[in-house]
């Protein structure tokens, strides 16, 4: 039970880990485009 508690919070910190590096990597690509535009 608890190993399966470990591996649900890792994959929880890794989505939003990757959550949050998606946002920063295409929030300036999605600002220079509304500029643009």
């Amino acid at each position: 039970m608890e190993h399966y508690y470990m591996v649900l919070s890792c994959l929880n910190f890794s989505s939003i880990f990757l959550n949050w590096l998606m946002e920063f990597s295409f929030s300036p690509l999605f600002l220079f485009d509304f500029f643009n535009s």
